[in-house]
């Protein structure tokens, strides 16, 4: 089981902390408040000075006040739990903590949603058996885990599809730069980790094609079909692919209320932070769905934007 799979551990989280996630590669290279924060949280861990590049990703238990509690890279869920009930010790035999800091943001790495946009949340997964992975019922893989992240599309761009008047059954192709994104950055295995995205030559097909459904003066209905073809340069890791989707929009509102983009392939190989793979080709399968805009999860920027002008091709 893994650590946020076990619902007592959920709630203990719930109920005794403010959950934050954050990319660990924006903080080693922030030179602002926030980057300098963190530094300081990991160098109350350390007896020896620690550079800002050296910040360790995990589990940080601090207090508002940037007292540290506990540190450890670890997911096992008991020893998880043991961190959390030693934090919470030390946090009600504390003072009381009162957060002072001001936070002005490091431009050069401060990623934000486009204005506008639209925000697909993802989630990947290996569809393999306990028994095909080779497990017992009572053992965990992290190949059972399930891969997240998100798809930022400017306004310019989904409005792009809507660019030429479309009749009931037409067929015209999704925007070039929304199919790169899309297949580049999210038709990726992400399931054990941070994985290693595609250039473009890696792209040996792909295509995605839009149909007119049903139309009113109200909502226009579209269904995507698709496929693409993935194979890194070295040949040793690739995905080969079917695309469906349904999307509708609400002509009235002027906004999408439903985007549901399914991608199911094979996929081989690992990246360089994806090692424990199964071995030869294997099923995965992932989802795209519309994010609810008053989560504020949404805002967590897509992992490909660590490079905004590749991400985004300007």
């Amino acid at each position: 089981m893994s650590m946020f799979s076990d619902p007592k551990l959920i709630q203990l989280v719930q109920k005794n902390f403010v959950p934050v996630a954050i990319d660990i590669w924006y903080l080693r290279r922030q030179e602002d408040e926030k980057g300098r924060f963190v530094h300081n949280l990991i160098q109350q861990h350390y007896d020896k000075p620690v550079m800002q590049e050296q910040i360790r990703q995990g589990i940080y238990h601090f207090t508002a006040d940037g007292t540290l509690l506990n540190f450890r890279n670890h997911r096992d869920p008991e020893i998880v739990k043991s961190l959390i009930d030693d934090s919470l010790i030390k946090f009600c035999a504390g003072q009381i903590y009162e957060d002072t800091l001001q936070f002005h943001a490091d431009a050069r790495y401060d990623r934000q949603p486009p204005p506008n946009g639209i925000i697909l949340n993802t989630y990947s997964r290996i569809l393999l058996t306990k028994s095909e992975l080779g497990l017992s019922t009572d053992q965990w893989s992290r190949n059972l885990s399930t891969g997240r992240d998100h798809v930022w599309l400017t306004e310019e761009e989904w409005r792009s599809m809507f660019s030429q008047p479309a009749e009931l059954g037409d067929q015209y192709p999704i925007p070039k730069s929304i199919l790169e994104r899309i297949v580049r950055f999210h038709l990726v295995d992400n399931v054990r980790g941070e994985p290693s995205m595609w250039n473009t030559d890696n792209i040996k097909d792909a295509e995605m094609n839009l149909t007119v459904m049903e139309k009113t003066p109200e909502n226009v209905s579209l269904s995507v079909e698709g496929s693409a073809c993935l194979e890194a340069d070295e040949k040793d890791r690739g995905f080969v692919t079917h695309l469906s989707g349904i999307l509708e929009y609400n002509v009235t509102q002027k906004q999408f209320e439903r985007f549901d983009l399914l991608a199911k392939g094979n996929f081989w190989g690992e990246g360089l932070y994806t090692g424990g793979a199964p071995k030869g080709k294997f099923p995965l399968v992932i989802a795209f769905q519309l994010a609810d805009s008053h989560i504020v999860a949404g805002s967590v920027p897509p992992q490909g934007t660590r490079s905004p002008k590749e991400y985004f091709g300007n």
